[in-house]
């Protein structure tokens, strides 16, 4: 039996209808702690030094923070527990099980003061007490400090734009793959100086039981597509060439050093996705975690 010739074409349409690729919805963590107009998170990571490397520290050790702001400590390395003799959220006994990855604690400051923590299992009370601690951060010592400043002002805040790549059709190679530009915006309002960071997370993309990895989509933000929209001096790009998301650490995309970033700021990434040339038909879907910090 012959075959209408209309077939092929018809099989071709379809499969490249079938690999729209909506990917990266963007999933935004703006504000850790609605009942503050001025809250944002500091992250902590526990058992990682200044330069980033696995060791018996906090980093940051040291913080400044307004009240209302949430403290996020995140497991890197080795076996660790959080406490203090003063910190709210941390006084009434040991946060244990910072021993492997996703094991997290966070906690609201609200009231102004200075507060100190310390690893139970590289460190001592004493190590964290308010006329030692600077000594012992000095010394290396597994410890923490905390000062909560009264907020006043505004808010930190961000406002950022699902990422969406077009329609492909298979070609039996790998495809460079741009998203569509979308212009996403930064506000500190808070009057600090304390300075801002923007991170981003992404996940797998997936359709069905099919998989593309979240490491091939790549992000950049050249310095061009910072605009100042009211403010002082504009944030600063820490990713001017294309970086690889990575699901299990987030990527510094924005940074406002201390005294600058206080305005309003937009900025336009550019998302670019290498699909491999053995993926399977499908919509694909991926959520993309955007984070305002505050300090840089």
């Amino acid at each position: 039996m012959k075959l209408p010739n209309h077939l092929p074409s018809l099989f071709h349409q379809r499969r490249a209808l079938l690999l729209a690729l909506v990917a990266l919805a963007a999933a935004l963590v703006l504000l850790a702690a609605p009942r503050s107009a001025n809250a944002a998170t500091t992250t902590v990571r526990v058992g990682q030094n200044a330069s980033g490397a696995a060791a018996q520290r906090f980093n940051p050790a040291s913080i400044t923070i307004s009240s209302g702001d949430t403290v996020r400590w995140e497991w890197f390395n080795g076996s660790h527990d959080i406490q203090s003799t003063n910190a709210p959220g941390l006084s009434s006994g040991p946060r244990a099980g910072f021993n492997s990855p996703g094991q997290a604690y966070q906690y609201a400051f609200t009231t102004a003061g200075t507060y100190t923590y310390y690893c139970d299992e590289h460190a001592g009370p004493s190590d964290a007490e308010l006329d030692k601690i600077d000594q012992s951060l000095a010394g290396g010592k597994m410890v923490g400090k905390i000062v909560v400043q009264q907020a006043a002002g505004g808010s930190l805040s961000l406002s950022a734009r699902p990422v969406t790549f077009p329609a492909v059709a298979l070609s039996g190679m790998d495809q460079d793959i741009d998203a569509a530009l979308q212009t996403w915006r930064a506000s500190d309002a808070r009057g600090t100086g304390a300075g801002w960071n923007v991170t981003i997370t992404g996940a797998n993309l997936t359709s069905g039981a099919q998989v593309i990895p979240a490491d091939r989509v790549k992000v950049r933000l050249l310095q061009s597509r910072i605009t100042i929209v009211s403010g002082n001096t504009a944030p600063q790009t820490q990713i001017a060439d294309y970086e690889p998301l990575n699901p299990a650490a987030p990527l510094k995309l924005l940074r406002a050093s201390a005294g600058t970033g206080m305005g309003t700021y937009d900025f336009i990434p550019d998302f670019r996705l290498t699909l491999p040339a053995s993926t399977w038909l499908g919509e694909y879907t991926a959520a993309l975690v955007v984070t305002v910090n505050s300090g840089p």
